[in-house]
């Protein structure tokens, strides 16, 4: 994993979480979490410094031990995996790129830039289930190991399947001439004239 990148993405949320969780260590900002096992162990004041930020810009940041929303997600006994159906596209809404996926027959939405940190290796996504609240997250994974969790984004998808619906149509009558330019009516035969 890409710890620059990590670190980059993470940046740009002045509270940040870390902590060990199971001989694991994590940190966390926003909508993801991330292991960061090969690196050693960290405290908040490490954390900062590794990111590059001045004295002055560390006094911006708040970092904390990983909430009990996340210590919950990394305990098994809590949640039920599901597989994740994947499909070939994204989708660019306000200078944000977005993987839809779909799980148990919803549709989710996963920030892209999110994924960054693991180019470069071979990875797969799961979804993670909260047994009690039925809360979705995303787990990305190298074979058994977890390497990060990312929330779905919430987004406003009447207006995603509103356009979806139109290019779904506009396609439909493309093929449609686009078929009738293939196979041209023939001209009638004129008779001719003796």
């Amino acid at each position: 994993m890409k710890i620059n990148a990590v670190l980059n993405l993470i940046k740009k949320h002045n509270t940040i979480s870390c902590g060990m969780n199971n001989d694991e260590q994590w940190i966390a900002a926003g909508e993801v979490a991330y292991n960061i096992s090969s690196l050693p162990k960290l405290n908040g004041e490490q954390l900062l410094t590794m990111m590059g930020l001045s004295e002055k810009k560390k006094a911006e940041y708040e970092v904390y031990d990983l909430p009990p929303a996340i210590t919950h997600l990394l305990d098994k006994e809590n949640r039920i995996e599901k597989a994740v159906g994947r499909g070939s596209i994204t989708i660019c809404i306000n200078d944000s790129e977005y993987e839809p996926v779909i799980i148990e027959n919803r549709v989710y939405f996963i920030d892209v830039r999110y994924y960054k940190p693991f180019d470069g290796i071979e990875w797969d996504i799961t979804a993670v289930i909260d047994k009690k609240s039925r809360e979705v997250v995303i787990a990305v994974k190298a074979g058994f190991l977890c390497l990060g969790y990312i929330m779905p984004t919430n987004i406003r998808t009447e207006y995603i399947a509103m356009d979806l619906a139109l290019i779904t149509e506009t396609l439909k009558r493309q093929k449609e001439v686009d078929m009738m330019d293939e196979f041209p009516e023939e001209d009638e035969d004129f008779e001719d004239e003796e």
